[in-house]
């Protein structure tokens, strides 16, 4: 694939934040829905602050670039 081509469809920061917030948002309302449903609920609560953590950073790094 062309390079033009792949620059063409990069999406813009405010996209990306917004696609990135709406995940985030989803994997917290599925975490909370999930933890009622489930018993493991101390490692499921870890894995996602850290699934959750790693999408923060991500929109900090995609407001950086």
């Amino acid at each position: 694939m062309p390079a033009a081509y792949l620059e063409r469809m990069r999406p813009s920061k405010q996209t990306l934040t917004l696609l990135l917030l709406g995940l985030f948002g989803v994997l917290l309302g599925l975490g909370f829905k999930l933890n009622h449903l489930q018993g493991a609920e101390e490692v499921f609560n870890a894995g996602l602050v850290a699934l959750l953590v790693g999408v923060a950073l991500w929109v900090r790094d995609v407001w950086r670039r």
